[in-house]
């Protein structure tokens, strides 16, 4: 955004300097907040605040006092040009319809916008979504709330953030700041110079204390932030003013105004284009006929020039957005709409805030008593009961409905709600109704037999994340995200949430979790009713991913380490011991007791293994290391794929890279070196696909080509899905397309790294220029999605770690992928009408099982049976054309339309894609010489062929019965005997792939019941390869002359093996 703003700047002819500063203003209750704001601004006392008051600089202007009496304003006359705004004025044809000298001001009298908010903990986090690093802060604070005394009982959240006294306060306010505003800098890669937000201190009842009281009150904000990061922060000059003198602040608005004008992002343009727009928006703010959101499409049309496009549109509401006058972000649900009055976030969340005021609901309504004592009793919200408030107040405020998801959706981006919905498969029928937590409402006052049941033991040995600079984002921030992904992943019905501490179930009915906000650590500890604690690696897992996917999105800038305490229980504040981060296995060479280790990482044999593993690589090398590697633990079902990885990572967390390399390599080459073992699925019965993996391995769904790289027993159940099924974001839309089939995939009991081979569309070959880094993997979990790397590409597929979640399906960056070559197979089917005519359909599908599979069962249900197959390379986008002619037949006629197709990636299962049609005048499958030579063009060279095929000449089956389908034959080419050919190849490539219906090939080959049977029983021909080798020899044996290879691919064909048949 800041790049378009920039870019829209510099494009235009004209632009108009703007002075403007947001200054939000924070402190206790009863700091005297609104008695500062209003004597800078001139204005007379106010009652204080209860909750956060937002205000434009509309409404703000700051005033210094005359030398003569009252107040005037400081905005004088028009420092711009006339000839500049007359200009801007023709340019436009019409007034721009606002006060362009107020609207701008100057640099001597900048804009300024107030925002106010209650000194109450709970409402610390929200003014931190405003929070920007071009802002100064005035932080207010009572010299009759001393630094040492306790928080006021009027603050009933203080203690839920550790806040107990005003220095706590203190503390807590400048690090959020820091936090908040710090993130924005980041993403926008500015200099620490010009990001660096400065924060004014404002002491308030002067009148009320001695100057000696004065002096120590600074003296000792100094000494709390010295040394720390925060000490950037902070103005040099602390004030103090008077309450009872209203011109006791003059000194501080001459100094707070001198502050303003020299920071670097005082000034910013307007191009002129954007004046009318911002014209009629501020009209709209000032008239909001009872609805104070606007849709995003009437913006456009108040826009009224074809030139203001949507992406110009967007930059100037968010122009607008960031200078507090509204509100409006371009992302998922909310860029469709826009709130035209910043206050209304207040007024809409009070409505929930407020909801104990309608518990007349559950008069006689046993369900609506059971919803409002959830909310006031637990903080939890759930989307009826919503429904239920804001229909009640339809008559007062009929926009709560009307833009109910929107509005849902911002309080969630401003942490005021928490999404809690549990995640449930998408592919369920029903969904679980949507419930949030509501941070303000928890409950303050935990229940500690309700946290640690009775029936349940706490397991001694403690997990923490430790946050750097001893700051952790407040209960309704950080903490409560976390909060709310427990709740979506285990479940709210069996948990137990306080603000600040909560209780979650496992996978595991015996043990559950307990994670508690203590200063700036969370501590997690586990619980079970059998004294066996074996969730510790699951939840550590969780908590992680949970963590970093919060830092990413809200405060990317905090740190935090996973620590273990050196102290017992009760034995004071904690002293931590960092962990290596990410690993799972710690050994006791690194100083982790086992006790810990065995409840939170890996078994106890690791670190042994660990031990010999490694002197084997530095003594005999690889090869031997991975051989005490497979033979350590014959009896467990774990392989080396498992250990290999987390020895990896092992080496990673204590520094030592070279072996880690080592390993690395090891781990790579073992699994390169293992063979696919192809497996045929079962069809549950609600239309899943399930496969019990017996142990590890490299497998491959026969029907789908979907593989699985497991170190363990797996039990893998999946479906195909559709992409058109799932929305995806304007964003992701144009950089990212899909290049392979969509699938839901659940495993049970992952204990380890597994990797999911997902099949892609693409033709990769040496001379490709592709890489894994251009591909990413799509992972939806419950209504988000996420995009996880690729860690291998193959020709065939791309390689990810799985994880939790349910729709997995490759993608690539669209300019990287969108001219690469398709792996196509073009599709033959003929109608099995009797006919004097022979009519065909003929398609172009991408490459892959399931829609090769679909396409061949709807033309079965139109009576079109496929009668061949045959690769090739197809470009997206491009116009193919196929002609045809006879051979060995006069005067017959063949009709092909339409003219040409475009070839898309086929790879939705639920489109009927587009194919050719060809009508031949004469029967091709009777017994006849007559065939249909068919070729496939390209338009950017319409003189040679990318595949010839040739169709008809019937042949009949071993058995005499007939197929239905042609056998594919080149032009004048006799049938082919297997004696000519490498017999050995052949018959091995059939057994690789078919052993597993090798009865149904002795069908096929024409080998009778009885020696089938033989085959069956005969103890020598052990296992099904062994069998279908007998098969192949039988035939070979029966007749040489008549085993030739066209027999044998058609015998393929009829077992549904078309792949393997194409392939000899």
């Amino acid at each position: 955004m800041a790049k378009s703003y920039t870019e829209s700047c510099s494009e235009e002819a004209l632009s108009l300097p703007l002075y403007r500063k947001r200054v939000p203003v924070m402190g206790q209750i009863r700091s005297g907040k609104t008695y500062l704001i209003n004597r800078l601004m001139g204005q007379t006392d106010e009652p204080s605040t209860d909750e956060p008051q937002i205000s434009s600089d509309a409404q703000t202007k700051l005033r210094e006092k005359s030398p003569d009496s009252g107040y005037t304003s400081l905005v004088r006359p028009s420092a711009i040009p006339g000839g500049f705004l007359g200009t801007v004025k023709r340019k436009r044809g019409r007034d721009v319809g606002f006060s362009v000298e107020d609207e701008l001001r100057t640099a001597e009298n900048p804009s300024l916008s107030f925002l106010e908010f209650s000194g109450h903990a709970t409402c610390y986090e929200s003014p931190q979504r405003l929070s920007t690093f071009q802002g100064i802060y005035i932080l207010v604070m009572s010299l009759l709330q001393k630094l040492s005394d306790p928080v006021s009982d009027l603050d009933y959240m203080a203690s839920v953030n550790n806040l107990r006294t005003g220095g706590d306060y203190l503390d807590y306010s400048l690090n959020s700041i820091r936090s908040h505003t710090l993130q924005h800098a980041t993403r926008q890669r500015a200099d620490k110079a010009t990001t660096q937000p400065q924060v004014l201190i404002v002491l308030t009842h002067k009148d009320k204390v001695s100057k000696r009281c004065i002096t120590e009150y600074k003296r000792k904000i100094r000494r709390l932030i010295r040394k720390k990061g925060i000490e950037e922060l902070v103005l040099p000059d602390i004030f103090v003013v008077d309450n009872t003198d209203k011109h006791s602040v003059s000194y501080v608005r001459r100094y707070f105004l001198r502050v303003v004008r020299s920071q670097p992002h005082m000034v910013e343009s307007i191009p002129w284009s954007w004046l009318h727009l911002i014209s009629r928006l501020q009209t709209k703010i000032k008239d909001l006929n009872g609805d104070p959101v606007c849709k995003f499409q009437d913006v456009a049309k108040w826009a009224r020039d074809p030139d203001t496009d949507k992406s110009k549109i967007t930059m100037v509401l968010t122009f607008l957005h960031d200078r507090g006058d509204l509100i409006f972000f371009d992302e998922p649900r909310l860029r469709d709409e826009v709130t035209l009055q910043p206050q209304v976030l207040i007024d809409v969340f009070k409505t929930i805030t407020a909801a104990p005021m309608y518990q007349q609901y559950g008069q006689g309504n046993p369900e609506v008593t059971k919803m409002w004592e959830r909310l006031t009793q637990k903080g939890i919200l759930s989307d009826n009961f919503l429904t239920r408030i804001w229909e009640d107040l339809r008559s007062g405020k009929p926009f709560l409905l009307r833009h109910k998801e929107y509005l849902k959706a911002l309080l969630e981006k401003y942490c005021m709600l928490c999404n809690a919905t549990p995640i449930s498969d998408t592919s369920d029928e029903s969904l679980p109704e949507e419930m949030y937590l509501v941070p303000a409402l928890l409950n303050c006052k935990r229940d500690n037999a309700m946290l640690y049941p009775n029936k349940m033991v706490v397991c001694p040995e403690a997990l923490y994340f430790v946050f750097s600079d001893k700051f952790l984002p407040g209960a309704g921030d950080m903490f409560c995200q976390l909060q709310a992904l427990c709740a979506r992943r285990f479940g709210l019905e069996e948990s137990t949430v306080y603000a600040g501490c909560a209780r979650f179930s496992t996978d595991d009915s015996n043990q559950n979790f307990v994670i508690t906000k203590v200063n700036h650590y969370i501590k997690v500890e586990l619980l079970s009713s059998s004294n066996v604690f074996t969730q510790g690696l699951c939840i550590m897992e969780f908590l992680s991913g949970a963590l970093s996917e919060i830092k990413e999105k809200w405060i990317p800038w905090i740190k935090y380490e996973l620590c273990r305490s050196t102290k017992q229980e009760g034995e004071g504040e904690p002293t931590f011991q960092t962990l290596p981060a990410e690993c799972q296995t710690l050994t006791q060479l690194l100083g982790i007791p086992m006790t810990f280790h065995s409840v939170w990482m890996d078994d106890s044999h690791q670190s042994h293994l660990t031990e010999i593993f490694l002197h084997h690589v530095r003594k005999d090398g690889a090869k031997q290391a991975l051989y005490l590697m497979e033979h350590w633990f014959p009896k467990t079902v774990n392989g080396p794929l498992h250990y290999l990885m987390q020895l990896e990572e092992t080496q990673k967390a204590i520094g030592k890279l070279d072996l880690a390399a080592v390993v690395h390599g090891i781990y790579k080459e073992y699994r390169e070196d293992m063979q696919f073992q192809e497996v045929d699925p079962e069809l549950t019965e609600d239309k899943r696909w399930c496969i019990p993996l017996p142990g590890e391995g490299k497998y491959l769904c026969r029907r789908t080509d979907l593989g699985v790289v497991t170190p363990y027993p797996l039990h893998v159940t999946y479906k195909s899905a559709n992409w058109s099924d799932h929305t995806w974001s304007q964003e992701q839309e144009q950089e990212w397309m899909p290049v392979g089939p969509f699938f839901s995939i659940k495993c049970q009991v992952v204990e380890g790294p597994v990797d999911i081979l997902l099949p892609h569309v693409l033709y990769i070959d040496d001379a490709s220029e592709i890489t894994r880094e251009d591909l990413q993997v799509v992972h939806v979990v419950g209504d988000s999605a996420e995009l996880l790397p690729v860690t291998e590409l193959t020709p065939s597929h791309a390689v990810t770690r799985f994880k939790r979640g349910s729709l997995f399906g490759v993608v690539g960056r669209t300019r990287e992928v969108s001219n690469l070559r398709r792996s196509g197979l073009l599709m033959a089917f003929r109608s099995m009408d009797n006919s004097d005519l022979s009519k065909l359909k003929v398609y172009l599908v991408s490459n892959h099982k399931t829609v090769i599979k679909a396409t061949k069962l709807d033309e079965e249900d139109l009576d079109y049976k496929l009668c061949d197959t045959m690769p090739c390379q197809l470009y997206r986008g491009l116009k193919y054309y196929l002609e045809g002619n006879v051979i060995n037949g006069e005067d017959i006629e063949v009709k092909i339309s339409p003219k040409f197709l475009t070839f898309e990636d086929t790879i939705d299962t639920n489109i009927v894609y587009a194919s050719f049609r060809v009508e031949v005048s004469q029967d091709l499958w009777l017994e006849t010489p007559t065939r249909l030579h068919l070729q496939l063009l390209e338009e950017t060279d319409r003189n040679t062929p990318i595949l010839d095929l040739i169709l008809g000449r019937y042949r009949g089956q071993a058995d005499g019965t007939d197929s239905g389908h042609s056998t594919p034959t080149r032009e004048g080419q006799p049938d082919t005997p297997i004696t000519s050919v490498d017999e050995k190849a052949i018959f091995d490539k059939v057994v690789e792939n078919v052993s597993y219906k090798w009865e149904e090939l002795a069908r096929k080959l024409g080998l009778k019941r009885g020696e089938i049977e033989t085959i069956r029983v005969t103890e020598s021909l052990h296992g099904p390869e062994r069998k279908c080798r007998e098969v192949l020899e039988r035939w070979l044996a029966r007749d040489a002359d008549k085993a030739t290879l066209q027999v044998l691919k058609q015998a393929l064909i009829d077992i549904k093996e078309e792949n393997t048949a194409q392939s000899l």
